[in-house]
């Protein structure tokens, strides 16, 4: 009917593809199980681009088929979502088998997940955004390092932290405290265990000591000074006995007497 917007249907056995430009006014729809094919030989409609409309696990996927030999082979999918699942976009490849692997998958929260190594041929790698935050980590979320910039996360203030079997092994936090073996520093530099120094060191002020704490001296530790709560204590063990050296010595009791 000239004088009335019919629609147009093509069935497989009347149609096979469109030598030229063709303009759809409206939807164009592809009934269960079919594909739309774009590609440059007629005779071989495997080698190109073909959308889907599946109801198996790829439905409405967009794949792009870069060779023939024959079979179906390698070939690239960007997919909306698995069945049971929404919001996410798949880049995945095939081997000769058809075997699809998941290269690249980006979800709705404009997280993107690559499955193998990611080369950056660049002088640098930027993160922008008011609270950027890189985080390379196994699988578990036990082991790797996390780097926040010019923002606050889950823990409140890291700006670096490394993880390893979910253990905090070293920390830097926004006000420039560092923690070793901590994920909390109270301190500039707060360590949680023992640390050793092999060179002279300079401090410019105090050194705290809890009581119980002792100051070991010698090889074997036989010079201990410390404070048990109520009285301090200088203990001297082992061989040898204990000098003190000076142009003078004097004792005084805590009224200056």
């Amino acid at each position: 009917d000239a004088g009335a917007a019919a629609p147009l249907r093509l069935e497989a056995s009347q149609f096979d593809f469109i030598n030229g430009n063709a303009t759809f006014a409206g939807n164009v729809s592809l009934a269960s199980g079919k594909e739309l094919t774009i590609n440059n030989n007629a005779s071989n409609n495997n080698n190109g681009i073909h959308i889907k409309n599946d109801t198996d696990a790829y439905s409405g996927a967009l794949t792009f088929h870069t060779e023939y030999s024959g079979t179906d082979t390698n070939v690239a999918r960007i997919q909306g979502g698995t069945n049971g699942s929404n919001g996410i976009l798949y880049l995945q490849t095939a081997d000769t088998s058809k075997t699809l692997t998941t290269a690249l998958s980006l979800d709705f929260n404009q997280n993107a997940t690559f499955e193998g190594n990611v080369t950056i041929n660049s002088n640098s790698f930027s993160l922008n955004g008011t609270a950027p935050t890189m985080t390379v980590n196994s699988s578990n979320n036990a082991s790797g390092f996390r780097i926040n910039v010019n923002g606050l996360d889950a823990d409140g203030d890291d700006l670096f932290r490394v993880q390893d079997s979910g253990t905090t092994r070293f920390t830097i936090k926004r006000d420039g405290e560092v923690g070793i073996g901590t994920g909390n520093p109270g301190y500039k530099l707060d360590v949680s265990g023992s640390f050793r120094a092999t060179s002279e060191s300079t401090f410019t002020s105090n050194l705290l000591f809890p009581d119980a704490a002792r100051i070991k001296l010698g090889t074997g530790q036989d010079l201990q000074i410390y404070h048990d709560g109520s009285h301090s204590y200088i203990q001297d063990s082992g061989t040898g006995v204990l000098k003190i050296l000076s142009s003078g010595v004097t004792f005084q009791n805590e009224a200056g007497s």
